[in-house]
């Protein structure tokens, strides 16, 4: 695959500087390996710094009774119930089963989600619902001018999963949510979590540790899989890294960003489907995605109060703002453009990075120097 890859670069290449960037543009126009280094290295610092800090705390989190049973109607009752309050609009998408989730959409009226589920783990498909109704809602509400060109104007990677993100993180990992969300969940499990205070269930559906698994990272870790596979194709494609040491620097990598050992490949380097599908330069789209989220949330604070909208029930504000700012434009306007324009900055990770350290420094009690 990487053989052929290479092959298909000289191509491809306009002005790029670099075979990477050529790959990049894949996926994120304008994007650079110079951009991302940047954007990447002021990720890792923080993460590393912020997660350094959590070693030291001696708060203990029991996320024992995220593994109790609940029926998968149950799951479905709350966590539909719950997107529609976002605006995800069951006229237009209904919701299946799968074993990976995903959203696909035929058009504006059909953007149809999936998710899998486990009844012992009922985080799992509720944030996996609220993902993917992320996605569904882009594409629910792209502005009707565009139908007719919908098929040569696909919606950008990063600019997509910023809005799943938005979803998932912004909104489903936030306890100002959660207060106002927590009694409804409670009621439509039936009583299961009702011996649970707030504050245990808000920490347990928070704690952070490392994993093996990319997809099953939680957000605070997720960023470094993303550097990891980024690095790693950088190594390939720039500096013609041998494709037999990429197992190695794998693991590597897994060892000093996330303190992992990795036993095997099948948890390793095999675990995604990206590079056996020719995908590289992907990956950065991820990632991405997080920074846009975390940016659209801060310039949305400084509009509106979350706090008094989750209390009232009707998230029409967040609804209507996402819908001018982001979704309306479909593919019609490159990622940068649509941020620059709905935040009035370029790219700054800093976003993110208070996001996450607001969170973690008060359930893990750090504090925040």
């Amino acid at each position: 695959m990487i053989q052929y890859e290479k092959q298909f670069i000289p191509l491809w290449q306009k002005d790029e500087k670099t075979p990477y960037d050529v790959l990049l543009n894949q996926y994120e126009p304008g994007l650079t390996v110079e951009k991302l280094d940047q954007v990447f290295d002021t990720l890792k610092k923080g993460i590393m710094t912020l997660r350094k800090k959590i070693m030291t705390s001696d708060v203990e989190i029991d996320v024992s009774f995220l593994q109790r049973h609940i029926t998968k109607k149950d799951q479905k009752q709350y966590a539909l119930n719950a997107v529609q309050r976002l605006g995800y609009n069951l006229d237009k998408g209904r919701l299946d089963d799968t074993i990976h989730p995903f959203m696909e959409a035929l058009n504006r009226d059909d953007a149809r989600i999936t998710t899998r589920w486990a009844e012992n783990q009922a985080q799992m498909a509720i944030l996996g619902i609220f993902h993917e109704a992320g996605h569904g809602l882009f594409e629910q509400n792209v502005n009707s001018k565009y139908d007719w060109v919908r098929a040569v104007l696909p919606i950008s990677m990063s600019i997509h999963e910023s809005q799943s993100l938005f979803n998932e993180v912004m909104i489903g990992r936030t306890r100002a949510f959660w207060r106002i969300e927590y009694p409804k969940i409670q009621k439509d499990f039936h009583g299961i979590w009702d011996d649970i205070t707030f504050d245990q269930f808000y920490a347990a559906w928070m704690k952070t540790e490392a994993t093996l698994i990319r997809t099953e990272a939680d957000p605070l870790t997720y960023p470094l899989h993303i550097i990891i596979r980024y690095e790693i194709e950088k190594a390939i494609f720039n500096d013609h890294l041998d494709v037999k040491k990429i197992p190695e620097l794998w693991r590597e990598k897994y060892q000093e960003y996330l303190g992992l050992e990795v036993p095997d490949d099948l948890t390793g380097v095999l675990q995604d489907i990206h590079w056996a599908g020719g995908s590289f330069g992907y990956f950065p789209s991820y990632a991405l995605g997080h920074l846009y989220a975390a940016q659209f949330y801060h310039a949305m604070s400084q509009q509106m109060d979350f706090q008094a909208i989750f209390e009232s029930g009707d998230y029409e504000p967040i609804f209507s703002w996402r819908a001018q700012h982001i979704w309306q434009f479909g593919g019609a306007k490159d990622p940068a453009d649509i941020l620059k324009e709905a935040t009035g900055e370029q790219l700054n990770p800093q976003y993110w990075l208070d996001f996450m350290n607001k969170i973690y420094t008060d359930i893990y009690q750090i504090g925040d120097n």
